[in-house]
């Protein structure tokens, strides 16, 4: 039993796949300036009756180093009983790993790294991180748990993400390219992810 709260005002996927979902999603944008430092307490208070999960945008970990400063979350939450945990998603581009590097300064909590293969191969990753290496920025992914996210097949993908469908939803979903098979390659998608998942001990 959890909440999922929409967090990314500008790139709101997770609303637009789960909103009717019948799962208990709710909007809390941090766009809206005034929310900045009230929303650690409406999440912590949510986080002592159930679980939470945030979805947040990228660049949040500035927001989220002022929430730990100013609203002191990180001792709120040991005192409370808070386990909290930062799974980082990323695609292999340079930004996004510079801004795991800066969020891991910013944000005192442990961090998982969740290596998502959709868009570039083994061979590309280490590329980028090599070419950042020669900038003096070094990403040690040695130092947190990594999930990977191998790539799911092209066709599956775009399905999922044209028609804003949950996994559980492609379960059912047919039209003239997805049949069984294609179905069937998205459950061993979800198989791989969780045996991953359960590699990692929090």
């Amino acid at each position: 039993d959890f909440i999922i709260y929409e967090c990314d005002d500008v790139n709101r996927d997770i609303w637009r796949v789960y909103e009717k979902s019948g799962l208990d999603i709710r909007e809390l944008g941090l766009s809206q300036a005034e929310k900045h430092l009230t929303m650690p307490s409406r999440l912590l208070n949510a986080a002592q009756e159930r679980d939470i999960i945030i979805n947040l945008p990228a660049g949040a970990h500035k927001v989220m180093g002022e929430w730990f400063k100013l609203a002191k979350v990180k001792k709120q939450a040991d005192e409370l009983g808070i386990s909290m945990y930062l799974w980082y998603v990323c695609d292999g581009d340079k930004t996004n790993l510079r801004l795991f590097e800066d969020s891991c300064q910013s944000v005192p909590i442990e961090h998982i790294f969740v290596k998502n293969m959709v868009r570039y191969d083994e061979e590309e990753w280490e590329q980028a991180l090599a070419e950042l290496r020669n900038q003096g920025i070094e990403i040690d992914l040695g130092k947190v748990p990594v999930v990977l996210m191998e790539k799911l097949a092209y066709r599956e993908a775009k399905a999922l993400s044209q028609n804003y469908l949950s996994f559980e939803a492609m379960r059912t979903y047919e039209d003239q390219e997805i049949q069984i098979v294609e179905r069937n390659l998205v459950r061993f998608f979800l198989e791989d992810c969780l045996e991953e998942l359960d590699k990692v001990i929090l």
